[in-house]
């Protein structure tokens, strides 16, 4: 009986092909296709509700009849990011190649905690993370490990900070060794994980200090220095000063050598989120942004942004790889006693995970196969698209743009004369603003973000894409300009 179950559960030789086969023409018609698709549907959550609902089949279903419904239910009411006219949240477009790697790992199914379960995998891991050590100019001593994204990133090189720089005591917990209020720094542009980063660690969201940018949406570092005075003239105790390289909002990179220094003169720990921009190393015309990262003590990248690896691929570097064995280090003797070796490399005991999925793989397989000087002239090429729409927006008198873009990210705003003769421009210009980006959704033509910088509602376009021509970009402003002058008219007149 037993043989019997786990036949059923498998599938013959030529079962498995076939299926295999109708995955990869589902997954390639979905590529080729995608560009004349509508970047996304309305639809309502109450439609998806209905559409999924019901209970799992007691018998069992071919698998042919769950494909039809991956092909006419799930992809057509799903987000396509792989599409040209994406401009979102730093999602890329999937490299194909690591698409595919993503069902190798799954067949392998490598429990990337342990060596023992995992050992061709825990070198592909430890290849890759040299690689990122390298590509920022950190040491040999250097090292890190994969995790799901910049938020557990985030929280990791945290983590290691309150333990080495704060004073905390892991082995007591809360209320031992720390007698002063521990007080972390970032730019009030930062993403939101270290507030959460703040709570989970015991910190208090209190004592996250955001400190003011300037007019181009960067760390204020006489504002930094400032708050830190005040902060130990209170009696607290400063430890942690985040750099943010490429905010969520614009792009734009804090200044990391100085803050660097401060870190240095304050002996605080320097953590550089760079889950977004630290791909610009990979370009010899633009690396120099970077200059002052390699002095960050911990450094977060997520290849599933400018990489363009699919979800989930983010990683956490140490200056000092010793630092997290230090803080995560554990030995539980039925995964230590399996390697054999106490040179061995146990991923578990370097982060937060026991349960490691072989997320390494695509990251190495798609670096390998893309080579270092494509992965430039693509992220150069996304550059000189976003400088493109740049000129545009700036060269239009019926736009605002926000800063100068340092990445692929702009910002700005449609505010035609009319509008800003108005006796309240702003509010009527935000209102404006959020229908034009809606109006463009609902109609499939593109997708981008609004945000808020400074109190202002901006557009914000992020080109991610390596599918996005110079054409999808004039095309872009063209809506915009288009649906904001269609929309102006009525906002003007309050209707």
């Amino acid at each position: 009986m037993a043989q019997r179950i786990l036949w059923n559960m498998d599938f013959n030789d030529g079962d498995f092909r076939r299926l295999g086969y109708q995955v990869v023409d589902l997954i390639a018609d979905y590529l080729r296709e995608v560009e004349t698709l509508p970047v996304c549907r309305s639809v309502a959550p109450r439609e998806l509700d209905y559409l999924f609902q019901g209970f799992p089949p007691r018998s069992g279903e071919p698998a042919e009849k769950i494909l039809e419904d991956v092909r006419h239910k799930i992809i057509p009411n799903s987000m396509h990011i792989p599409s040209p006219r994406y401009y979102g949240l730093m999602n890329p477009s999937p490299l194909p190649i690591a698409v595919l790697a993503e069902a190798i790992a799954a067949a392998l199914n490598q429990n990337c905690g342990g060596w023992r379960q995992s050992s061709a995998a825990t070198h592909v891991e430890k290849a890759v993370v040299r690689w990122m050590c390298d590509l920022v100019g950190y040491g040999k001593e250097a090292f890190g490990t994969l995790v799901s994204g910049g938020s557990q990133a985030n929280v990791t090189g945290l983590q290691l900070a309150r333990d080495l720089k704060g004073g905390f005591e892991p082995q007591s917990g809360m209320g031992t060794g720390v007698q002063q209020e521990l007080i972390l720094y970032a730019s009030d542009q930062a993403h939101f994980s270290f507030e959460k980063a703040a709570d989970m660690l015991g910190i208090g969201r209190n004592n996250l200090r955001k400190v003011p940018s300037d007019s181009r949406f960067k760390l204020d570092v006489a504002a930094l220095r400032k708050a830190i005075r005040e902060d130990r003239d209170a009696g607290h105790r400063p430890f942690c000063v985040v750099g943010i390289v490429g905010t969520t909002n614009t792009g734009n990179i804090d200044p990391l050598e100085a803050i660097a220094q401060v870190a240095r003169e304050e002996q605080l720990w320097f953590h550089a989120d760079a889950a977004y921009g630290g791909a610009i190393a990979l370009s010899e015309k633009h690396r120099s942004l970077l200059r002052g990262i390699e002095r960050a003590d911990s450094i977060t990248i997520d290849p599933h942004k400018w990489f363009f690896m699919p979800f989930e691929a983010g990683i956490i570097l140490a200056r000092d790889g010793a630092a997290l064995r230090r803080v995560y280090g554990t030995r539980p003797a039925y995964l230590i006693e399996q390697s054999g070796d106490e040179e061995a490399i146990n991923f578990f005991q370097l982060g937060l995970q026991g349960s490691r999925r072989f997320n390494a793989l695509k990251v190495w397989m798609a670096v390998r196969h893309v080579g270092l000087d494509r992965y430039r002239q693509l992220i150069e090429r996304q550059m000189e698209l976003t400088q493109l729409l740049c000129g545009l927006v700036e060269g239009d008198p019926d736009f605002q743009l926000f800063g100068t873009p340092e990445l692929a990210i702009v910002c700005f705003r449609y505010f035609p004369s009319e509008l800003r003769r108005h006796r309240d421009a702003e509010e009527r210009a935000a209102e404006l603003n959020l229908k034009i980006q809606q109006k463009i959704e609902a109609g499939g033509e593109a997708w981008f973000a609004t945000t808020n910088l400074k109190g202002t509602r901006a557009l914000r376009v992020n080109i991610e894409s390596f599918r996005t021509s110079e054409e999808h970009v004039r095309q872009l402003y063209q809506q915009i300009k288009f649906t904001g002058q269609r929309l102006a008219a009525d906002i003007v007149n309050g209707q």
